[in-house]
């Protein structure tokens, strides 16, 4: 209900709007109130009773008050306002046109100026874009010179690494040469002392060789002096033969003993090789 009420109140407010818009009904309200003002306003303002009101409203106004006379003004209004307007119209159409040229004039200029500043600002970003361009530009270049540097940094820290696992190896090879070296010339003084050890020993064998054959000799000088002393020849000899086996032997007739072929050899096999 309350919902019908709201549309029917804003229907008529919307219909006496656009009543109160339309030309003729708001002239003819116009002229109506022009001619009864005195009439709302006693009407509003009296403090008397609305009925002794009334009647003294009717009494004092007749139809050509409230009808004709609005009517006749909403006329002749409608008739000359257009007209009026028309006279205006004509009286302002040189200052308007003037007026238009001077706002087309100043438009123009506007134009102008605004193209100018456009195309100012259009050099202007495209002389920012191009500078960003350069800009970026350098920054890939930098970027790039960045990146082979980086490369060749790498590349060089694995050379020096290298260098320094070379360098270690060499230096490895060299305490290992050295100490080598070392145990070389240790081995040398040993060889030089066994040589020179072995020297002695074939010096001293040598000696007793020859005081064994001196004592071999006499004793087989000895031996042919008398058969007695035969068989403490042969003991002697037998423990010659004994104690250098790989030196002498006995001779055929068991009297002499004589020195081994290969005792050359087994001296020899004192002595250090190099």
């Amino acid at each position: 209900m309350l919902s019908f009420f709201g549309e029917w109140f804003s229907s008529f407010k919307q219909s006496s709007e656009d009543r109160v818009k339309s030309p003729v009904f708001g002239t003819f309200i116009f002229c109506w109130l022009s001619f009864n003002i005195s009439s709302v306003l006693v009407l509003l303002l009296s403090k008397k009773p609305i009925e002794a009101t009334l009647l003294s409203l009717s009494s004092k106004m007749d139809i050509s008050d409230y009808l004709i006379g609005p009517l006749l003004t909403t006329a002749l209004l409608l008739f000359m306002l257009p007209q009026i307007h028309l006279l205006v119209l004509k009286h302002q159409s040189g200052p308007l046109e003037r007026a238009k040229a001077q706002q087309a004039l100043s438009k123009e200029k506007n134009a102008s100026s605004e193209f100018k500043i456009a195309q100012h600002e259009a050099k202007r970003k495209l002389a920012y874009r191009q500078e960003e361009q350069n800009i970026e530009h350098n920054i890939n270049n930098v970027k790039k010179e960045i990146e082979t540097l980086s490369a060749e940094n790498e590349r060089i820290r694995r050379d020096l690494d290298a260098a320094k696992e070379l360098n270690s190896k060499v230096q490895l090879a060299v305490d290992n040469l050295n100490k080598h070296n070392e145990t070389l010339q240790e081995n040398f003084k040993d060889a030089a002392a066994s040589s020179s050890s072995a020297q002695q020993v074939i010096h001293d064998l040598q000696k007793e060789i020859v005081l064994l054959k001196n004592e071999s000799d006499k004793l087989t000088n000895n031996a042919r002096y008398g058969a007695s002393n035969h068989e403490s020849m042969v003991e002697k000899n037998n423990a010659i033969i004994k104690a250098y086996p790989n030196l002498f032997q006995s001779d055929e007739n068991g009297w002499n003993i004589v020195i081994k072929p290969e005792a050359h050899s087994y001296l020899q096999s004192y002595l250090p090789r190099s």
